[in-house]
């Protein structure tokens, strides 16, 4: 088997997998029209500021050609490949980020960020039906989103199936979750010292338009030559 929906065909017959496959495709071509647009974003701004007009629309076009292209040619193995290398860039990028603004601050942002209460941790005390950053919706929805990728979602299930054996794809899963969660602390982390370089600024005190923009002006603008394009806006959300 090479996919998921194989086994689901196996397991629940031919309607099932067809349902799932369909859904997937369908929910994917949504959230990567998301994540293309997302890695634009950035791409824009660092062509702008290099004097090259480009549309949004010629930005995403490049990077799916590019995308299909390299998929094409090197199967699975590229895709793999690629994530490591992204993986490695942008945990750098991050790392060199937070340095930068750390160092080019005179107050500690972690003490301002915790004035401002930004810095919890837990909510235990929100509605979990209302309030997006309520403990018990993360945990549940958590599990749940888990369940249906590493289940259900080609994208995760085709790097396990590339795996020698069922003991890799285990290790494979539980160190994912290891390094996400290191990777999330260390992009909120990077929120938390935006917040400080920016002077607790608003979106529209900035002139920007959505708060997806800052991290991208802070590297266009803070970050010297030659690391702007390592540092890749991915995880972080301000708050």
């Amino acid at each position: 088997m090479t996919t998921a929906y194989a086994y689901l065909g196996l397991r629940f017959g031919r309607g099932m997998q067809s349902t799932a496959a369909v859904t997937f495709l369908f929910t994917r071509l949504l959230a990567d029209g998301v994540r293309l647009f997302a890695a634009a974003i950035p791409m824009k701004i660092i062509l702008d500021s290099l004097g090259l007009d480009a549309s949004y629309f010629v930005i995403v076009a490049v990077l799916g050609v590019v995308t299909i292209l390299y998929t094409l040619v090197g199967g699975i193995r590229a895709v793999v490949w690629v994530d490591v290398l992204q993986m490695g860039v942008y945990v750098v990028g991050g790392v060199v980020s937070l340095v930068v603004i750390a160092s080019s601050l005179d107050v500690n942002f972690l003490a301002v960020a915790a004035d401002a209460g930004k810095t919890q941790f837990l909510d235990l005390t929100s509605n979990p039906v209302s309030a997006p950053y309520a403990t018990v919706t993360a945990l549940v929805g958590g599990a749940l989103l888990s369940t249906a990728s590493h289940g259900a979602d080609q994208i995760v299930v085709q790097r396990l199936l590339g795996c020698r054996s069922l003991r890799d794809a285990q290790k494979a899963v539980i160190v994912s979750g290891v390094v996400v969660f290191l990777q999330f602390a260390l992009f909120l982390t990077v929120g938390l010292a935006l917040y400080s370089y920016f002077e607790a600024a608003t979106v529209a005190q900035l002139g920007l338009g959505t708060s997806d923009e800052l991290f991208p002006v802070f590297i266009v603008e803070g970050l010297p030559p030659g690391w702007r394009g390592c540092c890749w806006p991915g995880s972080w959300r301000p708050r």
